[in-house]
């Protein structure tokens, strides 16, 4: 039977009063319930809280699953997947909003993971992360191993006993990282690329966790852990639960181990593998060394054999071949003493013509001479004649002709100005036509 609202004496609700009654009813009406629906709008907000709806064919209702509650689920929360969840429906008052609060959730079957499962493996396939082409080989005796595990548990301590067993005793590093939960995919990530920057790399790495349910080993089917494996430069062998256990990551791994000691067996050889190995290698090196020696030997044998027949046929083509050396030595020799000859015939010059030649030598040098005499003599007639223009040009009878006059004391001494002069004195005056004297006196002046 319903519950009467809470009426004040008044008959009259605040929006507060009835938004506070309707949240106190619906969470107290509907606590602890199982809500079964799909998952739709899956929002993982920066808070760690994550926001969804979950939907059937008639109705949707918003869900919200908290922070601490939803980085203990074993399987993320994806668009598309069936669950069951478990958590109170309340209200948010400022909105007039209901909203289911998740506290855990399981599958609605393993139908839907498994479905979920093969769309992403398809997926992934189609992308080529699969590709059998890219994979990298294991080396066959590495010498530094980098584990990928949890620091607790058996998985760690079987594989480190097991490659001590074998050969490998040193050089085993472990990247700690969580193997269940949703930090498992990001801490792996971040242990492949830290092996990436260590200063030797590992030659090979083992990604490991022991057995568990299909939830469990949920999170070895991430997306971003698949691509993030085989864009890897290193080899990586997976070893993920047992031998029935195989999660995508084994599909994109370069070796996909049946369990985490089976990984330290793949890695790491046996002892005694390794000197039957080395002892087969040795033996097939005898074998090939005795061949060979033997094939030389017969080789050898053959030939002293062959040098005994063939030594009177050497003899003989060594006379013929010094025969040959001498008729082509006396070859060269004509060769060379007629080239002399030829030689010595072209510079016997007659005298006659001996003079010829050194007579047109003289006559063309005379006729340079000549023509270098002429052509200095006219330079030089040139030059006088200049000179002689330049002369009667300065001479001071075209000066006196001008009508200019030249003053001389008795001396013959130039009279350049009138302080200079000595009365009475007789002075001279030429002009261009000839010489006048006379006393000069104070009265002249």
């Amino acid at each position: 039977m319903a519950h009467p609202l809470e009426v004040p004496i008044d008959n009259c609700l605040t929006v507060k009063e009835l938004a506070q009654q309707i949240k106190k009813r619906l969470e107290s009406g509907f606590q602890f319930i199982r809500l079964r629906g799909e998952v739709s709008g899956v929002t993982y907000h920066k808070s760690g809280h994550v926001y969804f709806s979950l939907k059937d064919s008639d109705a949707v209702i918003d869900c919200i699953a908290w922070k601490g509650l939803a980085q203990s689920f074993s399987i993320p929360l994806t668009d598309g997947l069936e669950i069951i969840g478990r958590g109170s429906v309340t209200t948010y008052m400022g909105r007039s909003k209901y909203q289911f609060i998740m506290d855990s959730f399981e599958p609605a079957g393993l139908g839907a993971l498994f479905t979920l499962l093969e769309q992403r493996r398809q997926k992934l396939q189609a992308e080529g992360v699969f590709d059998v082409s890219r994979k990298l080989a294991i080396p066959r005796l590495p010498q530094r191993i980098g584990l990928i595990t949890s620091s607790e548990g058996a998985v760690i301590h079987d594989i480190e006993a097991r490659l001590k067993e074998r050969y490998i005793e040193h050089n085993i590093y472990l990247w700690a990282v969580t193997v269940q939960g949703e930090n498992t995919p990001k801490d792996i990530i971040q242990a492949i690329q830290g092996f990436h920057n260590f200063n030797p790399r590992p030659d090979v790495l083992i990604i490991a966790r022991g057995g568990g349910s299909f939830e469990d080993l949920w999170h070895f089917n991430d997306e971003h852990l698949a691509r993030a494996i085989r864009a890897t430069e290193i080899p990586i062998i997976t070893a993920i639960g047992h031998e029935p256990d195989t999660p995508l990551i084994d599909y994109a791994s370069d070796k996909r181990a049946s369990t985490p000691t089976n990984a330290a067996e793949i890695v790491a050889p046996r002892k005694d593998d390794i000197r039957q190995y080395l002892d087969r290698l040795e033996n097939r090196m005898s074998a090939v060394t005795d061949g060979a020696v033997q094939f030389q030997q017969s080789r050898l044998q053959r030939s002293q054999a062959s040098l005994k027949s063939a030594d009177v046929f050497m003899m003989s083509r060594f006379r013929q071949v010094d025969q040959i050396r001498l008729d082509q030595f006396l070859e060269r020799f004509h060769v060379a003493k007629r080239i002399q000859l030829s030689q010595l015939v072209e510079r016997c010059v007659s005298p006659l013509a001996l003079v010829k030649n050194k007579t047109w030598v003289l006559t063309h040098a005379t006729l340079k001479l000549k023509q270098s005499a002429d052509k200095a003599i006219a330079i030089n007639q040139n030059q006088l004649a200049s000179l002689e223009t330049r002369l009667e040009t300065s001479s001071f009878v075209n000066i006196l002709k001008r009508g200019f006059s030249i003053l001389q004391d008795q001396n013959q001494h130039l009279i350049e100005s009138s302080t200079s002069l000595k009365v009475p004195t007789y002075i001279s005056v030429r002009l261009r036509d000839g010489v006048v004297r006379g006393l000069f006196t104070p009265e002249n002046i």
